[in-house]
């Protein structure tokens, strides 16, 4: 498998709207890359935010591309509990993409 960038998303505690998230969203999903997920400031999470970051793991684990989260702060995995969402549904390990 070629080896893919990484980009490492840190500035979640600065997302206002699931909008927001929803347009960093967009420029990953335009081409193969890994995610590296950096959580460890994030003060909430709502369910259009847990719902987009569903989203983007989906779309991570089609593409064969990887997704980590990382450093996770106790309210974002209290948000996730909160949705049902446990913390490994947001990963996704680098596989040969399905066509």
């Amino acid at each position: 498998m070629a080896s893919r960038p990484t980009l490492l998303i840190d500035r979640l505690p600065e997302i206002a709207t699931a909008a927001s998230l929803l347009a960093i969203m967009e420029k990953l999903r335009r081409g193969p890359c890994s995610v590296k997920l950096e959580a460890s400031r994030v003060t909430s999470l709502g369910a259009s935010g847990v719902e987009a970051l569903l989203v983007l793991t989906k779309t991570q684990r089609d593409r064969g591309d990887s997704l980590v989260l990382e450093a996770a702060s106790e309210p974002f995995l209290a948000s996730l509990a909160q949705f049902g969402v446990p913390p490994d549904a947001l990963s996704s390990p680098a596989t040969e993409a399905t066509p």
